[in-house]
């Protein structure tokens, strides 16, 4: 039985101590036809290019969930983009990323927009829906003119405790 792209991929960066990859970088590892990453890519440039390529390389890092000891019932991505590192180190291990209070401040005020964007979507749902949502706060201004360093107040700041 062979080993999915996924498994093999989180296996490679656990195992090798990688705290860091790109799109790239996996693009590369899988052109080898041993390498069991390769079947999740089209490789025939007649149907698909290197844009695409990447593309799906971002979709296999960002769908590499893991668990932690401590909240066994709980899977959190193993790699995380940091907007502000989007273009240029591409993603990086979530504990590594957490423990930066920058890039943990970045992910928190990303979280918020998708919070909010979700909320107002949900406003023309129904009221028992929004109700529902309200449980978790954030801040639509604040959230999108993030400020490196700004005060974050709110269960969201706890979602992520432990798990460095």
């Amino acid at each position: 039985m062979s080993i999915s792209a996924e498994k093999y991929l989180k296996s490679h960066i656990l195992d090798s101590g990688i705290k860091y990859i790109t799109a790239d970088e996996v693009v590369e590892l899988a052109k080898d036809p041993d390498n069991p990453m390769h079947g999740y890519f089209e490789w025939d440039n007649q149907k698909a290019g290197h844009q695409y390529r990447l593309y799906q390389a971002r979709k296999l890092i960002a769908g590499i969930k893991i668990t932690y000891e401590d909240k066994p019932d709980t899977e959190v991505r193993l790699m995380v983009s940091v907007p502000s590192e989007r273009g240029k180190n591409g993603y990086q291990l979530l504990s590594l990323a957490i423990k930066n209070p920058d890039a943990r401040q970045e992910l928190l005020a990303e979280i918020e927009t998708w919070i909010a964007f979700w909320k107002e979507r949900a406003s023309l749902l129904d009221t028992d829906t929004l109700k529902w949502l309200d449980r978790y706060p954030a801040r639509r201004a604040s959230a999108r003119k993030h400020k490196a360093g700004a005060t974050r107040r709110g269960g969201l700041r706890h979602g992520l405790a432990g798990l460095g």
